[in-house]
C-alpha cells in the first residue's frame, strides 16, 4: 500500500475504527470514467458484483463515496498509520504467518 501510494495516479486514505459506522461499510465501490466520458459505477457484495451504469445511480454512488471520504485521514495521516500499523506488527508472531 505504501508503495502504491506514490504513484501519480492513487490516493490511499484509510477509514479509522474510530469513525463508527460509514456507507462503505455496505460494500465495496468503484467509480470509473471511460474513456468517452461517461462515467459508471461498480459495487461488490458477497455473491457477485453489479455494473452501474443509471446516471442518478451513479450519482448517488458518487455521493457515498464523497460520504466516506469525509470520515477518511488524510492521505498523509493514512500513509502514517499504515506504517505505524506495520512498525507494531514487525515482532507479533502471528503476523509473521
Amino acid at each position: 500500500l505504501l508503495d502504491m501510494s506514490e504513484l501519480p495516479n492513487v490516493y490511499i486514505q484509510v477509514v479509522p475504527e474510530r469513525a463508527g459506522w460509514y456507507p462503505g461499510l455496505d460494500g465495496a465501490l468503484v467509480i470509473l470514467t471511460k474513456p468517452i466520458r461517461t462515467v459508471v459505477g461498480y459495487v461488490e457484495a458477497q455473491f457477485g458484483g453489479r455494473l452501474i451504469e443509471d446516471p442518478a445511480e451513479v450519482v448517488d454512488l458518487a455521493l457515498r463515496f464523497d460520504q466516506i471520504r469525509v470520515k477518511a485521514l488524510s492521505e498523509d495521516a493514512s500513509r502514517a498509520l499504515i506504517l505505524n500499523t506495520l512498525e507494531m506488527m514487525r515482532d507479533d508472531p502471528v503476523a509473521q504467518e
